[in-house]
């Protein structure tokens, strides 16, 4: 029976050739880990920030290409041909409120899922008055010619009514002026900063700046 007395608590044994035996040595495993950390600890609130804001710049390019290369993607040996509903084109449109949207980038959208899903000016006249909302749809109802007027003729009374809201300069301020609230979750606020950004055409670079400023928090401006 082995005695305790030979045994060493902190789980070494006494007998001496356990003691002369070489002992491998782990510690440049925590190597990897250590620099991983130094990392994380250098990264800074702008970092994430710009990782974020690329990060919807290329979902909103993406998102841009897929509708001008055709709609959704389908195998080469599937029926693409087939008929799609009013339903299905609508939901392929955002609304349009009129406010703090920019009226050419809307009816460039629009125009381009007509293309793409051969759309007739008498339906796409339809899906898309639909989809006003707010003040666009209180404009549009306030005068009944726009009911019987053409689909042409009907998008150049849009862009002209709303014309000023789609200046570039106007847009840059609205957005200037979004501002983070207190007890706003963050991704409302940078969702909706970035948002008024693209409509604006601010460029990346910019935008990132642009978020920050948007934060009352000096320290986190400085950043």
């Amino acid at each position: 029976m082995e005695r305790f007395d030979d045994l060493d608590f902190n789980g070494e044994n006494n007998d001496a050739h356990e003691a002369n035996e070489p002992r491998e040595n782990f510690s440049h495993i925590q190597a990897p880990q250590t620099q991983a950390q130094d990392n994380v600890n250098h990264i800074t609130m702008e970092d994430l920030i710009r990782a974020t804001v690329r990060s919807i710049m290329i979902y909103d390019e993406q998102r841009q290409q897929r509708s001008t290369s055709g709609g959704p993607s389908y195998p080469a040996n599937s029926n693409t041909s087939r008929s799609f509903s009013n339903k299905e084109i609508a939901d392929l449109l955002p609304e349009f409120s009129g406010v703090n949207q920019n009226v050419n980038i809307w009816l460039e959208r629009v125009e381009l899922v007509q293309q793409t899903y051969k759309v007739s000016d008498e339906i796409m006249q339809l899906i898309a008055m639909g989809k006003l909302t707010a003040q666009a749809k209180e404009w549009y109802q306030s005068k009944v010619d726009f009911v019987v007027m053409d689909w042409k003729t009907l998008k150049a009374e849009m862009k002209k009514m709303y014309s000023v809201e789609s200046d570039p300069v106007i847009l840059r301020k609205t957005m200037e002026r979004r501002r983070w609230r207190r007890n706003e979750k963050f991704a409302t606020y940078f969702h909706e900063k970035v948002l008024l950004g693209n409509n604006a055409g601010v460029p990346e670079k910019e935008m990132i700046h642009y978020v920050i400023d948007g934060f009352d928090d000096k320290q986190l401006q400085n950043q």
